[in-house]
């Protein structure tokens, strides 16, 4: 199998010194038959010394090469940045792009992180092969899916902290209180509020939600008109917030007392098992179902329909079917705890 040419480094300085001062020329590696050498208006040469002439201590090297320029009125200005290529000590160009410092910070840290995940090529950082792929290079980020949890979480903790929780009834007795909101298909924690007691920084309490719909409002505000469909217990429910957050576009559903403000009067009387009562808005769904004990629910995208085996409300089966989502998460969690006292 013949194997692709390689350009020594010496044919590599030839192509670029020699090359025509009105067109410069980049080499590009590529899977063909060897090297393409591609022309490229912007690329012009610097001597070393330049370079790192006049640098301050604040400022990176590529800020102090460039000027601002404006792209369109009204733009913000963005610096002329450079992407600098060393050959063998002996000879320094670098191509001029329009991106701004952010852009070339992140492309940095993404350098940086390189060494970490070692490749044999420098293309095959960026490839799209199934196999070799790494994918953190090319993902910015992820976006859940619709099902959304909001839940407690202990993480278990035996040092000494004045927000330190005690909950006997927990695995962990002793840990640190948190309200997360958990994707329920990936298991991903995507916001959380550390519980410090009356300094918990939840934002703004507004009083008609309470504390506990505030930190609802707090871990939900950025997933706001987009059609997720959020779960809650009891603390979190109440016809108040499910309705904003309809209006919001975003669907709720969860398990309600029966004493929160604006819930329908329910039949006190127990119920024959598998009955349910339910009352209804233009936007809201409450129902009570009898079990082993009566199950009162809050839905703004459910009906009455029964379903499964045992003939349960749909509601209850996928609030049983989601609800899960946090204790995913500690499950993953529980491998890495840290059970030991230390002074780190």
């Amino acid at each position: 199998m013949a194997r692709n040419k390689r350009c020594t480094e010496a044919e590599l300085l030839d192509i670029l010194m020699n090359s025509d001062e009105d067109e410069a020329f980049l080499v590009q590696e590529k899977e063909g038959d060897g090297w393409d050498v591609l022309p490229e208006d912007s690329v012009s040469e610097i001597s070393f010394e330049e370079v790192f002439d006049n640098v301050s201590d604040n400022e990176s090297i590529f800020k102090d090469l460039n000027d601002d320029i404006e792209d369109d009125v009204g733009a913000p200005p963005q610096k002329r940045l450079t992407l600098m290529i060393f050959l063998n000590g002996l000879r320094l160009i670098f191509i001029q792009l329009l991106i701004d410092v952010n852009e070339m910070y992140t492309f940095l840290g993404v350098c940086l992180l390189m060494p970490l995940m070692k490749k044999q090529r420098l293309q095959d950082y960026w490839t799209k092969e199934f196999i070799i792929e790494t994918p953190i290079f090319s993902q910015n980020s992820l976006y859940p899916f619709q099902n959304l949890v909001i839940d407690e979480s202990s993480m278990l903790f035996k040092g000494r902290i004045s927000f330190r929780q005690y909950i006997p009834s927990k695995r962990h007795r002793f840990g640190i209180k948190c309200f997360v909101l958990v994707d329920c298909e990936t298991g991903y924690i995507l916001d959380y509020i550390m519980y410090t007691g009356s300094t918990t920084e939840i934002g703004e309490i507004d009083e008609k939600f309470g504390k506990s719909g505030s930190i609802a409002l707090t871990l939900t505000e950025k997933y706001w008109g987009n059609g997720h469909r959020l779960y809650t217990d009891n603390w979190y429910t109440s016809s108040l917030l499910f309705q904003f957050l309809f209006e919001n576009k975003m669907n709720c559903c969860g398990t309600v007392k029966a004493n929160r403000k604006c819930m329908p009067p329910f039949d006190k009387k127990k119920a024959a098992r598998g009955k349910i009562q339910h009352f209804s808005t233009d936007t809201l769904l409450a129902i009570k179902w009898t079990d082993k004990r009566d199950v009162l629910m809050l839905t703004s995208f459910h009906d009455t329909v029964m379903d499964g085996d045992k003939e349960k409300p749909v509601c209850v089966i996928d609030y049983n079917s989601n609800m899960g989502g946090v204790d995913r998460v500690d499950m993953l969690l529980s491998s890495i705890e840290s059970v030991r006292k230390t002074m780190k």
